[in-house]
């Protein structure tokens, strides 16, 4: 139930940009969500949009009669509540291949349990991975999926452009070759 909810919550007000273009563009945004900790102590503007997606949801869920989780008991609400949030902040990409590495090697160790120790860490990789699904679905969805994707894309490079910043990568209409 929780990575159900998280999937609904995980691109919540999701503005067509990503974390470096706010960042870089000292947003609002990136300024509330500068320093996300539960990743590593040192570093600052991790998982701005994440963050947001996840907080905004959360704050939706504390109106009233909004809050899905309200009948659960203090053990099972932190439980479902760290859930979603390591699930949502899972799907940011900076942190892809860092994950990937992690799991691999998770996986490749004898000790690997799904069920139990590893349960969270194969949860929120397995919802990273549908996240970024579409090479896996039939080509006419792929396609239509990927050419809305790349409309974001290079209208956030066009705003790059347009600031004088560099362009991210595969955001530059001029460059970019979709594959």
């Amino acid at each position: 139930m929780s990575l159900l909810v998280a999937g609904a919550c995980h691109d919540f007000e999701h503005w067509g940009v990503n974390n470096i273009f706010l960042i870089e563009s000292k947003d609002p945004l990136a300024i509330r969500y500068n320093g996300n900790f539960l990743y590593n102590l040192n570093l600052l503007d991790v998982s701005v949009l994440e963050s947001h997606h996840i907080a905004a949801s959360f704050s939706i869920m504390s109106q009233n009669n909004c809050n899905i989780l309200e009948g659960f008991n203090k053990d099972d609400y932190k439980r479902a509540r760290t859930l979603m949030i390591s699930a949502v902040l899972a799907t940011d990409m900076s942190k892809h291949f860092a994950d990937l590495s992690k799991f691999k090697t998770k996986v490749s160790a004898a000790d690997y349990d799904p069920i139990k120790q590893d349960k969270d860490l194969t949860m929120t990789i397995i919802f990273h991975f549908a996240d970024i699904s579409n090479p896996t679905k039939p080509w006419e969805i792929c396609r239509k999926w990927t050419d809305l994707l790349f409309v974001e894309f290079f209208h956030q490079g066009d705003m790059e452009r347009d600031a004088g910043r560099n362009i991210n990568y595969l955001m530059d209409r001029t460059t970019t070759n979709i594959a």
